[in-house]
């Protein structure tokens, strides 16, 4: 994690100093939209998703009036159960299963923001996931009797698109309203007690932010 945070704020000190810059910090509410990557012996299962804190810190520096580039360091929390069973064929010829998954990954990757209107704003950007934690335990029979698995994966990807609305408060501070939809091509975790099946997710979230903007350093006038 330490590792991770030192790559971001390195990152960040490589943009230039005197053009305008914004540092935002959020928090909010994200939830996973988990589902089965393949059909098959995991078609019959019902998966709830549950709402998870998230938040996250975004670096931007002005390149245009509309344009800005940057990065972001983000938190998503994975809460997903997964029931299902009883059937022909399904979970070793008719086990009845129960899988709970609670993964916790640390996101980092660049962000490109776009103005689309006055008090609208597009962020776009891909991200790499580092696992922070796995929390995993699948269960047979009914009632089901628990076991611990680790078929969250390590590193993951994502490619996040958000909608921004900035409230302005004062000259160098804005609230910030966003949502954000982050879709992941690979998947979240495997069953590997049962057949490795594999399971995908993306992420939706609603986040509130406070944004310090840092306005153009001025060249200091010669004598």
């Amino acid at each position: 994690m330490h590792r991770i945070i030192y790559t971001f704020l390195l990152c960040v000190s490589f943009f230039p100093t005197r053009a305008q810059y914004s540092i935002t910090a959020s928090i909010g509410v994200g939830t996973a939209d988990a589902g089965a990557k393949d059909a098959g012996f995991l078609s019959g299962i019902s998966i709830t998703n549950y709402r998870s804190l998230t938040g996250g810190i975004t670096f931007l520096q002005d390149i245009s009036r509309s344009i800005k580039i940057g990065g972001a360091l983000s938190f998503q929390q994975y809460i997903v159960k997964s029931e299902g069973g009883g059937g022909k064929g399904l979970f070793n010829g008719g086990d009845r299963i129960e899988l709970d998954e609670n993964d916790a990954y640390l996101f980092l990757g660049p962000v490109l923001d776009i103005r689309i209107f006055k008090f609208l704003y597009l962020d776009v950007g891909p991200s790499v996931g580092i696992l922070l934690k796995g929390n995993e335990r699948y269960g047979v029979g009914d009632p089901p009797a628990f076991s611990a698995t680790d078929g969250a994966q390590r590193t993951t990807f994502q490619i996040g698109i958000a909608l921004k609305e900035p409230i302005r408060i004062t000259d160098r501070w804005k609230i910030i309203l966003s949502e954000g939809y982050n879709f992941m091509p690979g998947i979240l975790s495997t069953t590997q007690a049962y057949n490795n099946g594999e399971i995908k997710s993306n992420f939706a979230t609603i986040q509130i932010g406070v944004m310090r903007r840092y306005p153009k350093q001025q060249k200091a006038a010669k004598k």
